[in-house]
């Protein structure tokens, strides 16, 4: 899996040293990796929103038409991710993180790749304000995804098949 920490922090070493075009370069880089980790999240949700539809389809059976699929959210965006997941998940404090990133979300995805085509260019001190806050957005993240992780194991876990039983 891509190390997304690893990425960002090798565009930010040396940062200082670095000349106008070089910096422009790496910032682009750490946007492009920060929007990279908000695709991730994306995916993630999309993986457990198909399993927990998967699951209940098998838990129901026959009972009830249920006709939800994942693959009706494929395209969908995080916003609307969100509000179906908080449907599935009763992790109230992980649904509340993810709703407080969409801002950040959006903010990288229209404005921060911007900034380079500035008329007025930045600053190489702004240029590395804003490389440090998109370190920060991508520490929460990584947290998210762990996170993310975490919640689909623990809803899959009961209908995986353990390897012991196929021997």
């Amino acid at each position: 899996m891509f190390d997304l920490r690893a990425g960002l922090e090798a565009g930010l070493l040396g940062e200082i040293s670095m000349d106008k075009v070089t910096q422009e370069s790496s910032y682009k880089e750490i946007v492009t990796i920060t929007l990279s980790g908000y695709q991730l999240i994306e995916a993630r949700i999309k993986t457990y929103l198909h399993d927990y539809f998967e699951i209940v389809k098998y838990r129901i059976g026959n009972d009830l038409h249920f006709g939800f699929e994942g693959q009706d959210y494929s395209n969908a965006a995080l916003g609307t991710l969100l509000k179906v997941f908080s449907k599935t998940c009763a992790d109230s404090e992980l649904l509340k993180d993810l709703r407080a990133e969409i801002t950040h979300r959006d903010h990288v995805a229209h404005q921060a790749l911007l900034v380079p085509y500035k008329r007025k260019p930045c600053s190489s001190e702004e240029l590395s304000q804003l490389a440090n806050e998109l370190a920060k957005r991508s520490e929460s993240i990584i947290n998210l995804l762990n996170r993310l992780r975490k919640a689909h194991t623990d809803l899959v876990a009961p209908y995986k098949k353990d390897s012991a039983d196929s021997d």
